[in-house]
């Protein structure tokens, strides 16, 4: 994410509502490493971001063109690199969970309110989600 985006009150630059348009602005080509559109409305826009000095795995969802859902991912990072499912395990869930939580408490007051800590015991993975 470019300069531009980072604004005081959500470091992330992206927002619930934001358009499609502005949200590809803030993001450079080569952090775009996906877009799938689902067919039905919604699409997912898969992407690294940069938020505290961190590269990490973005997902943003619009639905008709407008921000309906971000999900951050700070356990893949540049460093990482990998979110293979070859590793996957509740053990990992676990401390992916537990990564996303502390990163959510060590940057509260830069994040919007309602980010929340996902688990997902189905596909064994765990997020931040903001909606």
């Amino acid at each position: 994410m470019t300069q531009q985006g980072i604004s005081e009150d959500n470091i992330l630059g992206i927002r619930i509502g934001m358009g499609k348009r502005d949200v590809l602005r803030l993001l450079e080509d080569s952090d775009i490493l996906d877009t799938d559109d689902m067919g039905n409305g919604y699409v997912w826009v898969k992407c690294w971001i940069r938020p505290f000095g961190q590269r990490i795995l973005c997902s943003i969802c619009l639905r008709d063109g407008f921000v309906v859902e971000i999900d951050l991912y700070p356990n893949i990072n540049e460093i990482t690199g990998d979110e293979s499912w070859t590793d996957a395990s509740e053990e990992q869930m676990e401390k992916d969970k537990v990564c996303c939580e502390s990163w959510i408490k060590k940057y509260k007051t830069q994040l919007p309110d309602n980010a929340e800590v996902c688990a997902d015991r189905r596909n064994l993975s765990a997020g931040i989600i903001i909606r």
